[in-house]
């Protein structure tokens, strides 16, 4: 009895060590899937994380753009009003350069007539 015993464990340890090698192979590809999806989903993240940089980057060169056109655009009204305003005031000065001479000429030619 005691040999049908040794022999029934042996069996069983046989069986233990086939299955062994069969458990870990199942045990390290469950792993490698487990480290497979969550490499994919590490990725995806990622993906997404850089998508929604880039995005931002966009909108805010969008509105950077949009900025520098209303400043640009702001300067150019600001520069059509300064020239403007130096067009009148040189032909104001004109103006009055023009009454300086003909107040000048109508003095001289009052001056004899008066002497």
């Amino acid at each position: 009895e005691n040999d049908d015993e040794e022999d029934d464990e042996d069996e069983d340890d046989e069986e233990e060590e086939e299955t062994k090698p069969a458990a870990a192979a199942s045990a390290q590809s469950k792993l490698r899937a487990k480290r497979a999806k969550a490499r994919a989903a590490t990725e995806a993240s990622e993906r997404a994380r850089q998508e929604e940089i880039e995005m931002q980057s966009m909108l805010l060169s969008n509105r950077k753009r949009k900025d520098l056109k209303l400043v640009v655009r702001g300067q150019s009204k600001q520069k059509n009003w300064v020239r403007r305003m130096e067009a009148k005031r040189d032909a104001i000065e004109e103006q009055d350069e023009a009454a300086k001479t003909a107040s000048k000429k109508a003095a001289k030619k009052a001056a004899p007539a008066a002497k």
